[in-house]
């Protein structure tokens, strides 16, 4: 990673995205030691939903280093954009962390109904935009499946009587997964999507394939609102989970229960 970032030509930003980067390694290394963030949930539901959000995690910071000092003034990036980029996801990586914590307060099927939900949510939200192009250059249609994502969860909750904690620690994890689920999207339409799915967002450009180089770029600015989103989702989705967390004494009962079936 030194050595890649060697291609950042201006020092504290490459600094900055490597400290940033070892900030979520960091985290990441702490939810698999004993204690608030770990270790992992013993069901495959608490496994596959931490390992897809890390990965998830992960792929948006290195999108945003490998980007970093491409366009844009290198030194408002290291002093505004990476600072706000970093405590976001490391909000974000906590609260994946927290909800899928071995002591955490929620049970496999309402992790995974809320994990489902999220899915479900971006991939309605992709399908719209490829069926209705291009991509609107605003937050609310993604806001309004986020929305129907989390009315899933309750809904499904209500009918199988989840309690009022694994219903609400469920749907935070909607707030959280989702927007960060469909801002990894737009990302990628909008660098290596199809030319109908770009709206004309600099008609003033010299030619029309400099509009659309850097209206792909204009149309992703909206969209970090959704990253903002997410990271207050998931600093409610980590208070939430570390004041729901079973005691330890209850969580070795259920244990022997469980063996003892």
């Amino acid at each position: 990673m030194l050595r890649w970032s060697g291609g950042i030509g201006y020092a504290p930003l490459r600094w900055g995205i490597m400290g940033a980067l070892a900030l979520l390694l960091g985290v990441a290394w702490w939810g698999r030691r004993p204690g608030m963030l770990g270790p992992v949930g013993a069901g495959r539901t608490a496994r596959a939903v931490r390992a897809g959000g890390a990965c998830l995690v992960g792929a948006l910071a290195a999108a945003f280093a490998s980007t970093a000092g491409s366009h844009g003034s290198p030194r408002e990036q290291a002093m505004v954009g990476l600072p706000v980029f970093a405590l976001v996801l490391t909000c974000c990586l906590l609260g994946i962390l927290t909800v899928t914590a071995e002591r955490a307060g929620v049970s496999g099927p309402a992790l995974g109904t809320g994990a489902a939900a999220s899915l479900a949510a971006a991939a309605w939200w992709l399908t719209t935009q490829l069926v209705f192009p291009p991509m609107p250059a605003s937050v609310g249609g993604a806001v309004v499946v986020t929305g129907f994502g989390i009315g899933a969860v309750v809904f499904i909750g209500a009918r199988r009587d989840d309690g009022t904690q694994e219903t609400l620690l469920a749907a935070l994890c909607v707030s959280v997964l989702t927007p960060l689920l469909i801002f990894a999207q737009v990302l990628v339409l909008s660098g290596y999507g199809p030319a109908r799915l770009i709206p004309n967002l600099v008609p003033a450009a010299l030619s029309p394939a400099d509009n659309l180089a850097n209206s792909r770029i204009e149309v992703q600015d909206p969209y970090v609102a959704l990253l903002f989103l997410a990271g207050l989702a998931a600093l409610v989705l980590t208070f939430a989970g570390v004041a729901g967390r079973r005691p330890a004494e209850r969580q070795d009962l259920d244990f022997i229960k469980v063996r003892d079936e």
